[in-house]
């Protein structure tokens, strides 16, 4: 019954409230000034401050030390003096306290664990994700993607009953395909299939549509023409520009890049003038160098306040990840005001090969899965030195035991 009605109904009913709310005021806010942007973001700011000192026990224990409370700051530069930056393993180690919400409304996920640190966390059950698909979407829409478009998805998932590729009717008008299977044996049918269900939009890693790529020019370069793909949407990976050109200029076509994280932080994306922009309505993002002072030029540590997360305020919280930037205030062509981001540098791809000589993406195979297991592990390392092995190196947390190596 869920399948049939689910090809009766519009894409767009598959939606929540949350969602449709966030996306209408996002069409509002997208051409806003500088200034009606940190209008937005100081109230919002202003909110979360006085909702994390009220409801978490971590943020009343660093409100005491500070020997503050919310009425004593009144400006950005007073949130950045007297709020401590929040580290990664602070969070893990206070996780529990941080929460400010009743059980009934949180959910808990983990971070994919790029930086080797996986963190558990909390999201606000149907209100962080919606709220943060909104502001994927008007990036899509950017691209001249819109609800109920058919879309090609490269991404970790694995498909079942051994196929390639899989149809999806729900959120997404979409074809799947997983990293797993992106090899010269099933690259002819992948793109077969991709002609059949002609799709104007790709989305996935940029290690694999890179790869995807290379492999449509290697092995079927007479098909690549038959596509008619408008714009590539590319995420949970450093775009390298190489990347980027090939891409762009096998499809003929635009990428737009997103950077976002599991913790729902930040979302920095990319215009169709190829410009990152900082999604201020989405958080406040800060950029300091490694004695925590603020920069306006240079690769920065970023730093951000996420808006859409009330279950983990996260105050200040440090994503491990590094940008540059060069103050600009000539507002880009696109018309957006927010602040601009030069480069992202934060995160690597990193590949390895499986036993029949086919490159694999760690994004897929362990990042991008956000297991639950990884609330146990403090660190774990990756290493390969024999094809189709891989070992895994942990540092196991208290809680970890024998039976979980299982």
């Amino acid at each position: 019954m869920k399948k049939i009605v689910k090809k009766i109904l519009p894409v767009k009913f598959f939606y929540p409230k949350n969602f449709w709310e966030q996306y209408n005021f996002l069409k509002k806010s997208i051409y806003w000034d500088i200034n009606s942007l940190k209008e937005f973001q100081w109230t919002q700011l202003k909110h979360l401050i006085n909702h994390s000192y009220n409801n978490s026990k971590y943020y009343q224990r660093v409100f005491s030390k500070q020997g503050i409370t919310p009425t004593d700051i009144n400006s950005f530069k007073d949130y950045q003096n007297k709020i401590p930056i929040l580290s990664k393993l602070e969070l893990k180690k206070n996780i529990n306290d941080i929460i400010a919400l009743p059980n009934k409304k949180l959910k808990y996920e983990t971070t994919g664990g790029s930086t080797g640190e996986p963190v558990g966390f909390y999201i606000e059950k149907n209100v962080t994700y919606p709220k943060t698909l909104a502001f994927e979407w008007r990036q899509f829409n950017a691209g001249g993607y819109n609800l109920n478009d058919k879309v090609a998805i490269f991404r970790g998932r694995i498909i079942s009953n051994n196929k390639i590729f899989e149809y999806e009717n729900g959120i997404y008008n979409s074809l799947i395909f997983s990293s797993y299977d992106l090899n010269k044996e099933n690259i002819n049918t992948i793109i077969d299939e991709l002609i059949k269900f002609s799709p104007h939009f790709i989305r996935g890693y940029p290690s694999t549509i890179e790869l995807f790529t290379k492999l449509s020019r290697l092995y079927c370069q007479d098909k690549i023409n038959k596509l008619s793909i408008k714009s590539i949407f590319t995420s949970s990976e450093t775009l390298f520009l190489n990347q980027k050109d090939l891409i762009e200029h096998t499809f003929k076509c635009k990428v737009f890049d997103k950077y976002g994280n599991s913790e729902q932080s930040t979302i920095i994306g990319q215009c169709k003038f190829g410009r990152y922009h900082d999604y201020m309505e989405y958080s406040y993002s800060e950029f300091v160098d490694n004695n925590n002072q603020t920069i306006k030029k240079g690769t920065a540590r970023l730093i951000s306040t996420s808006f859409v997360n009330y279950a983990t305020p996260i105050l200040r919280y440090d994503t491990g990840d590094l940008v540059e930037i060069n103050e600009n205030t000539k507002k880009c062509e696109c018309g957006m005001n927010h602040n601009r981001i030069t480069k992202l540098i934060g995160r690597d791809q990193d590949l390895i090969v499986d036993k029949d000589g086919n490159l694999i993406t760690l994004t897929a195979l362990i990042f991008g899965q956000h297991f639950k297991e990884f609330q146990k592990i403090e660190k774990f390392q990756v290493v390969q030195e024999k094809i189709g092995e891989i070992e895994i190196h942990i540092i196991p947390h208290e809680s970890f035991t024998n039976s979980d190596i299982e």
